[in-house]
């Protein structure tokens, strides 16, 4: 599922956005993962959540939200 689907229901301002939608294309890009992957549903609602809590910082925003893929 793409990212743009679930920002759709979001309120987000567009730089945001931005930031939350290239996040999710460079995981999904560094993983060689579809978006039709369960997996990659979960990333983007992972970015999105740590978006919520006030995160905008690109590296953070990777590296939290692919933080399960390590364990």
């Amino acid at each position: 599922m793409p990212i743009n689907r679930l920002l759709e229901r979001e309120t987000f301002d567009a730089s945001t956005a931005n930031i939350l939608i290239s996040v999710f294309e460079d995981i999904l890009r560094e993983t060689h993962m579809e978006r039709a992957d369960p997996i990659a549903t979960v990333i983007a609602k992972n970015v999105i959540r740590f978006a919520h809590t006030g995160e905008r910082n690109p590296v953070r925003l990777h590296e939290r939200a692919t933080e399960f893929l390590r364990d």
